[in-house]
Parts: C-alpha cells; structure tokens; sequence
C-alpha cells in the first residue's frame, strides 16, 4: 500500500514528539516505530489525501499528470519548448498547474515570471523565442537559488512558508527591485498575483 499527500497551498507534514500540542488544523497523525510521530496539517483543508495499492498511483489525477519536479535535472530549452507549446492558457495558470514542471506554486511563479519579464496574464502562445528562453531560465534558476538560499538562512529545518526575502510576491506598494515601479497586485482566480508593470509589460485582455 502508499500513502500520496498532495498538500495544496496550506498542507504541511511535520515529524513530531508525542507530547507535543495537537494543533487545531491537524487532519492525520501517523505513529512511527521509534516512537515519534508524522502529523500532516491543513489550515484551509485543501490538499488530498490518498492510500491505495502502489500498482493503482497511476489512477490519481494530479500524480499522473504531473511533471518533472523543477529542482530535479532542468529540462533542456528544446524539450522545454516543446512542452510548453501543449498549452494555451497563461503562463502563470500553466506554471502552477504543475504539468509543465512540478513545485511552482503561486508565489514562486510570480518570481518566475518577474524575473523574466514576462506579464503573468500573457498567453503562452504569444510568447516570443526570447521569452521562452528567460523563461526556461528562470523557471529553474529561482526555485534552486530560493532553495539555497533558504538552508544557508535557516538549515535543512527550514520554516516552509518563508516569503520575506522574495522580490515582488506579497510586496504590493513597495518598489520594484529592478526599476523602482511600484510592485502592483491583482486578484484572479481566488489568489493574488504581484508583478512590476514596467518590467512586466501586458494586458489582460490579448
């Protein structure tokens, strides 16, 4: 049998001590052998939760769908060209639907896309050569350099939801690190997108 956690936006799993406070959010508690335990919390009570014979993993959706982890070896820009022409929506919809690559979710896609230059709003289709290329480049450089980043500040035992040293997500009304623009935020979709609209030139209808 396996176990696969898909843990959304709030989901996290954490190896604690018995003894330890049963938070409110905590949806599983999982004993181990050694005495230690696994609890998995989920404050908006979004992510999923599947146990199932190892043979069926294929049979869930967002586990079969889903693409090469974006810290794993970097797609080259050909293959990731041609990945990205099987999409339609925008560029930021098709980084955080986790098809393309895995483990970009709203906030690092709007440091993606910031750092490429590129309107979150933008349609794949309309994307230049040029872009494509910033775009691959990005979508693997700041994920790993956040990811380094992260263990030098804090060590392995890093706090997952860390934002503070990111560039534009959830800095609405400061100024843009590259240009000095006021960093501007747009809600769609039940989530809030950050971006500079002088390095990330677009509209939102194309």
């Amino acid at each position: 049998m396996s176990m696969v956690v898909s843990p959304m936006l709030t989901g996290e799993l954490s190896l604690v001590e018995p003894g330890k406070r049963i938070l409110k959010s905590t949806i599983l508690t999982m004993n181990l052998d050694d005495g230690m335990q696994i609890r998995y919390t989920d404050a908006k009570r979004m992510g999923q939760i599947y146990y199932l014979e190892s043979d069926r993993l294929d049979e869930i959706t967002r586990v079969a769908d889903q693409g090469p982890d974006v810290l794993d070896a970097p797609l080259n820009l050909p293959d990731f060209r041609a990945a990205l022409k099987r999409y339609r929506g925008e560029v930021k919809g098709v980084l955080t639907r986790g098809q393309l690559v895995a483990g970009i979710g709203n906030a690092y896609a709007d440091e993606v896309l910031w750092e490429a230059g590129i309107f979150p709003f933008r349609k794949v289709t309309r994307l230049s050569g040029e872009e494509v290329m910033r775009l691959h480049e990005a979508t693997y450089r700041v994920p790993t350099d956040a990811a380094t980043k992260l263990q030098e500040i804090f060590g392995a035992d890093h706090p997952r939801k860390e934002r503070k040293f990111l560039s534009v997500h959830g800095k609405s009304g400061s100024d843009c690190p590259k240009c000095g623009s006021v960093i501007s935020s747009v809600k769609s979709r039940q989530r809030d997108t950050n971006f500079c609209r002088s390095c990330q030139p677009g509209t939102m209808f194309e």
